[in-house]
């Protein structure tokens, strides 16, 4: 006899995950049981493999669905009726709190971080591409609608994405001396505007400035 296997509706896929993240962020990634996560919602260890076979498989769930709420908010900032600079602020800022959630992700674990990317590098490339997308489509626009003056809209998104990304990176490779998470996502913020203040100065048409 079939014994039709349970479906992973959305509704517990965001209960598994919702709970994940709480731990990771809470204890480190490396600190969390499979079993720890499965008593948090109430599910029994067996139907938690079940949906995600290891805990490799919950933290790309978790990553997956940070990424998919960052690239529809910039589908939606697309769509918006604002001057292409603007728009790429609020890229910006977006990429800021996308970055935000991934540090309070892997801070417990900072120093094996880098070499955990390796398991995701598929999501992460795809992200990268689709960045790199959106950010070429607002400097095509904005110099079709004479907002930007620039010799070429795909090389300047990569070289803009290429340092906004970085700057991130340099994050888990310097030493912190004991500051907050906080603290530390501040001064990338920080960063990232005075850069990205830099580059839109250089780009602008000089009627828009």
């Amino acid at each position: 006899m079939n014994t039709k296997k349970p479906e992973l509706t959305a509704e517990k896929e965001k209960l598994i995950l919702d709970a994940a993240q709480r731990r990771f962020i809470s204890y480190g990634y490396s600190k969390v049981t499979m079993d720890e996560i499965a008593e948090d919602i109430g599910m029994g260890k067996a139907s938690l493999y079940y949906y995600f076979p290891t805990k490799d498989d919950i933290l790309r769930g978790v990553i997956q669905r940070e990424q998919e709420e960052y690239v529809q908010g910039m589908n939606e900032m697309l769509k918006t009726r604002v001057p292409y600079l603007e728009k790429i602020r609020f890229y910006v800022r977006l990429r800021i709190k996308f970055s935000g959630e991934i540090l309070s992700l892997s801070w417990h674990n900072r120093q094996i971080w880098p070499s955990m990317k390796p398991i995701f590098r598929d999501l992460f490339q795809s992200l990268s591409a689709k960045e790199q997308s959106v950010l070429a489509k607002l400097l095509r626009d904005g110099k079709k609608n004479k907002e930007f003056s620039l010799a070429s809209p795909e090389r300047t998104a990569r070289m803009i994405l290429n340092v906004i990304q970085g700057l991130r990176i340099r994050m888990f490779y310097i030493e912190h001396n004991g500051a907050s998470m906080e603290s530390i996502h501040g001064d990338l913020a920080n960063d990232t505007q005075m850069f990205i203040d830099i580059i839109l100065n250089g780009i602008q048409t000089r009627s828009e400035r």
